[in-house]
């Protein structure tokens, strides 16, 4: 079957503003990423999915008073970046990030990557994002892999690399992550990274399409499963 090759522009881009305006007409996508996310933190600032350590509750041992430290500075570092029960401060948040990422908490490692990412709080720098991402990876954080998948997938800060780009959306896809499958959805049906597979594209569209929890996301693995030709009468391949 003939298939649209769907282009990614960078998130927030004009290209990607035109999209998300005309969200409800279909023949935007020709042409469009239907993935268009990029690394994805709240719409508010750079926290992601990481979730924060709480303390345990059994007596205070020096490591778990290191947990509690990295957990509560993480959380504190949450407020300013949201602006949650204090003034929003993005400096004031990407400080405390880097205080708590320094000492291990990857879900701080991971927002202050995508603060750099997207020049919150500190200037853009794609190479310290980059390296911000990988000790998230390190440390377990999904949110990091689907991140730097991105970085790799443009070439922000890195070579561009495809396949190496697939490896990491695999890695947050199959752990759930729904922008994740959208992106390597679209990799399978363009042939980048990995051989073409429109069987793969249209299993992973449907993953997305059945259990995202964001309704645009949802929307556009519909849309993009009637682009390719599925007929929701006939199922899945």
């Amino acid at each position: 079957m003939d298939v649209h090759v769907w282009r990614k522009p960078v998130a927030n881009s004009a290209g990607y503003v035109a999209y998300v305006a005309n969200v409800a007409n279909v023949a935007v996508l020709t042409g469009m990423l239907l993935a268009g996310l990029g690394a994805i933190g709240t719409v508010a600032g750079c926290a992601g999915s990481g979730g924060g350590e709480r303390a345990s509750a059994k007596p205070a041992t020096k490591t778990t008073q290191a947990k509690s430290g990295q957990a509560s500075t993480y959380e504190l570092a949450r407020a300013y970046d949201l602006g949650e029960g204090v003034d929003e401060d993005a400096v004031k948040a990407a400080s405390l990030y880097l205080k708590a990422a320094k000492r291990g908490h990857a879900g701080a490692a991971q927002n202050l990557g995508y603060c750099y990412e997207h020049g919150r709080g500190v200037a853009q720098n794609y190479k310290t994002a980059r390296q911000w991402y990988d000790q998230a990876l390190a440390g377990g954080n999904v949110q990091a892999a689907h991140n730097l998948g991105w970085l790799y997938d443009q070439g922000l800060g890195v070579k561009e690399d495809n396949a190496r780009a697939v490896v990491l959306y695999t890695q947050a896809a199959e752990s759930g992550h729904s922008a994740a499958q959208m992106n390597l959805a679209v990799m399978y049906a363009n042939g980048e990274g990995i051989d073409a597979d429109q069987e793969q594209a249209m299993r992973w569209l449907h993953v997305v399409r059945t259990t995202a929890t964001d309704k645009k996301l949802q929307w556009r693995a519909r849309a993009m499963l009637e682009e390719m030709g599925w007929s929701y009468q006939e199922g899945m391949p």
